[in-house]
């Protein structure tokens, strides 16, 4: 029997805030219409801080390694997160963030849930390390050695814009 490729398929719509979040926020991205049942999403989501905190929704996997956070305060901090897709209400998750900082300079959070055929969450070793990058349009993802077959990699990035 051949073995699938596993494939991106679709980005849902992403869900942002402002910088003047609430202490708690709550985002609530949706899938994409072109998901279908048994693809593998993938939610990420951001906080422009590193003080906050995003609890894990309900029948997500939070994925090894993760969350990242930079090594300055205003660097930001990701989470990501790992489900198949069923068609049920968890399809829906809520990305619920506390501890932020607030008022108009604080932290903003964003959430997007990737979608990709033919693949199954395998963690393959831990995810390097955030890079921090001062004044610089260009992310750099580090590379990643996988020792497991027709594997896909995704490379997870956030760029604060001040």
């Amino acid at each position: 029997m051949a073995k699938l490729t596993p494939a991106f398929r679709a980005a849902g719509t992403a869900v942002f805030t402002a910088n003047n979040v609430a202490a708690s926020t709550n985002l609530t991205p949706t899938k994409s219409g072109s998901t279908v049942n048994g693809d593998l999403m993938v939610l990420v989501t951001e906080s422009r801080g590193i003080g906050g905190s995003c609890a894990t929704p309900n029948n997500w996997t939070p994925v090894t390694g993760f969350p990242k956070t930079s090594a300055t305060a205003s660097g930001g901090k990701i989470y990501v997160f790992v489900r198949i897709a069923t068609g049920g209400a968890d399809d829906a998750p809520t990305a619920a963030w506390t501890s932020l900082t607030t008022g108009t300079s604080g932290d903003s959070t964003g959430a997007r849930i990737l979608s990709f055929s033919n693949a199954k969450a395998a963690f393959d070793g831990t995810p390097p390390a955030a890079q921090d990058q001062a004044s610089t349009t260009t992310i750099t993802i580090p590379a990643h050695t996988t020792t497991l077959d027709n594997t896909l990699v995704i490379g997870v990035a956030m760029r604060v814009n001040d």
